[in-house]
């Protein structure tokens, strides 16, 4: 009995007499934009066959105006017929006369309203699309599902002006509150001066003078603390502000009111989507414009540690989104 190593498979091409023999298939990826140049048309209706008619839908996942007649040399109308209008294209249905055995080959491609995930790249195991960005499963499903935002851009400048702008803030706060408990503080002590100049008990009057002057420094200090803490906090969210980052939709709506201008945030599928696009694959293993193969002559430098999305990605010359 023979091998799947010894035997050789013959194809033969339905519009060509010769046989094409080979060994073996390769398989790579291949980018959504050359899946639109592989495209004979977009599928827009979910229907296959009319259950009237029993012919393909128009638009449908049968669409004879993409994949070809479903009768040898027969038009979906039936205007041309028979083989003397062999790859006319019919001007009333749209459908070349042509063999039906096309209907095996030619693909089709549905352009989506909005980006959706699909459930192997996002759970597979390894998840490709966790692999690309660096991140869990649980968080990319997280940020898929609608449950939380991710960070999808921060602006550095901004970031550092508003830095900037709280600590001067924050300066000038302290000496607004350094001014006020000041000027109370002196209040106080006219009003001891006073007191004392009317005949009132001298020792009375200091421990009054005393407990008010305790008083409003201790809360001086809560202001200027609370002050700190805030300020703090700030500073704190805004350093620790970065790409990829999961936020709850709480956090996202209170940091988009005071940052809004710092970071871009987003959610759903969406949001994997512009990640995608910014995601650099390893320069250094990048293919040049031209290249059909990938030639490494010399073992490289980390090249052990790319993951296998990014080699099948580079390998292919693709890019993980349209450009």
């Amino acid at each position: 009995m023979p091998t799947p190593s010894s035997t050789k498979t013959t194809f033969m091409l339905p519009e060509q007499s010769t046989v094409l023999e080979f060994d073996a298939i390769k398989l790579k990826l291949a980018s959504p934009d050359d899946i639109h140049e592989w495209s004979h048309g977009e599928v827009v209706k979910p229907e296959t066959i009319n259950y009237r008619t029993q012919k393909p839908e128009k638009d449908g996942l049968f669409c004879e105006k993409i994949f070809g007649p479903s009768k040898d040399w027969e038009c979906y109308c039936g205007k041309y017929k028979r083989i003397r209008y062999k790859g006319v294209v019919c001007d009333k249905c749209g459908v070349e006369v042509t063999r039906a055995v096309v209907r095996r080959e030619r693909m089709g491609h549905i352009d989506l309203a909005a980006p959706v995930s699909h459930i192997w790249f996002l759970r597979g195991i390894p998840s490709k699309i966790g692999l690309v960005l660096d991140l869990g499963v649980q968080a990319l499903e997280k940020v898929i599902y609608f449950a939380s935002f991710v960070i999808t851009h921060v602006d550095e400048a901004a970031r550092k002006e508003t830095i900037e702008q709280i600590q001067t803030e924050l300066k000038t706060k302290r000496k607004q509150i350094d001014n006020e408990f000041n000027q109370r503080a002196q209040e106080i002590n006219n009003r001891k001066a006073k007191s004392l100049s009317q005949g009132e008990s001298a020792n009375k009057v200091e421990k009054q003078i005393e407990k008010e002057l305790i008083d409003l420094n201790v809360a001086k200090i809560d202001k200027l603390q609370t002050l700190e803490e805030a300020a703090e906090t700030a500073l704190k969210e805004l350093k620790e502000l970065h790409e990829l980052q999961i936020i709850s939709e709480t956090k996202y709506q209170d940091l988009s009111m005071r940052y809004g201008h710092v970071f871009e945030a987003s959610i759903g599928a969406e949001a994997v989507r512009e990640l995608l696009l910014t995601a650099e694959l390893s320069q250094e293993y990048v293919v040049p414009a031209g290249s059909a193969e990938v030639e490494h002559p010399e073992p490289l430098q980390g090249f052990d540690q790319m993951s296998p999305v990014e080699l099948s990605f580079i390998s292919a010359n693709a890019s993980p989104v349209p450009q």
